[in-house]
């Protein structure tokens, strides 16, 4: 998955976001979207508070070892290494791809392990293999991905858990259902890292699909 992370609340495709789709305090984009950036903290902002006071309870999964958000590694790759190194920790081989970022006219490499281990490093040559000496910023990590940290947050634990673990986040992410919104991925920078689901309609088990590790700030 591309590592760009953003704090916005947008109405995920197919759905249209035609006027009075958009909430207030919401702006409707010219492709349709609804779009606002979040405030921090959220104290205050009832739309994204309420959603976090409604998440179910924590349903913890068992403790492991494989993933530190502490030093933002998993299972022994960790945010700053090289291709090379994140290789090697893992003992296999990524298959990686150009990624082209028009909004700052680069293309990356997006690499992408068969642990569920993938991260974009710079590309200068734009031939989808990262530049010598190039470091990943951050680690996405996703199904078949199965670490977990000493008290069991990862994938396979509900939202609440880290909430109730790491606190209220410092961004998050809404999508519209074509009803009402949900919660679509939360952030803590101060732990550096973000977990969220792909389904506008939320998680249907409570999990996230994804987890971002970063540099914490």
């Amino acid at each position: 998955m591309n590592a760009t992370w953003l704090a916005a609340a947008a109405c995920l495709a197919p759905l249209a976001c035609s006027p009075p789709a958009c909430l207030e305090g919401f702006a409707e984009r010219t492709d349709g979207a609804c779009t606002r950036t979040t405030t921090t903290p959220f104290e205050g902002d009832a739309t994204v508070q309420d959603l976090l006071n409604t998440l179910p309870a924590c349903v913890p999964a068992a403790p492991g070892d494989g993933l530190d958000t502490r030093r933002h590694c998993a299972s022994g790759a960790c945010v700053g290494a090289t291709a090379a190194e994140i290789s090697e920790a893992l003992g296999a081989s990524p298959t990686c791809v150009p990624y082209p970022e028009p909004q700052y006219q680069e293309t990356y490499a997006d690499c992408a392990w068969p642990n569920g281990v993938s991260e974009t490093f710079e590309d200068f040559d734009a031939d989808g293999v990262p530049d010598a000496g190039a470091v990943s910023y951050s680690l996405a990590l996703e199904a078949p991905y199965a670490g977990r940290t000493a008290d069991g947050l990862g994938l396979d634990a509900s939202l609440g858990c880290f909430v109730d673990a790491w606190g209220n986040p410092t961004g998050a992410t809404l999508a519209h259902d074509g009803v009402s919104w949900v919660l679509a991925s939360l952030a803590w920078s101060n732990v550096g890292a973000s977990v969220g689901h792909d389904s506008a309609e939320g998680p249907t088990d409570g999990t996230p699909s994804w987890l971002l590790l970063y540099e914490s700030y």
